[in-house]
């Protein structure tokens, strides 16, 4: 089966003096992220493959932090780490590996095989 999430925050990147960067986060819809132009709006709706049917009801009770670690890797994102297929591809797999650790954690086992990407916009 497929279980989908959305993960949309907001977070803004401010520069201090000497180059320094401070980043604040809050629940929004969206993630500012560092671009070229300075910041830009990065949303990212992904759905997960699980195919033991008796994990997939942990999914819903743990969707609140598997929305949390989504949001943390997201922030961590700039707009150059994003702009190509194989960035893309590469915070897919990150995102995949953290959520599935936090599964891990949580409930003894990573319970989803794969997530992808259904909805990715940066503006």
């Amino acid at each position: 089966g497929v279980a989908g999430v959305s993960a949309r925050t907001r977070c803004t990147h401010t520069r201090g003096t000497k180059g320094t960067t401070a980043r604040h986060c809050g629940n929004r819809s969206g993630r500012e992220i560092t671009g070229d132009d300075g910041l830009v709006f990065l949303q990212v709706n992904a759905q997960f493959k699980v195919t033991n049917q008796e994990l997939k009801a942990h999914l819903n009770t743990h969707l609140p932090a598997i929305r949390h670690t989504m949001m943390l890797v997201l922030s961590e994102q700039s707009q150059n780490d994003v702009r190509t297929v194989a960035g893309k591809e590469k915070l897919r797999a990150k995102t995949l590996a953290e959520v599935q650790s936090l599964l891990k954690e949580q409930i003894g086992n990573e319970a989803i095989d794969e997530i992808y990407f259904t909805g990715f916009i940066i503006q």
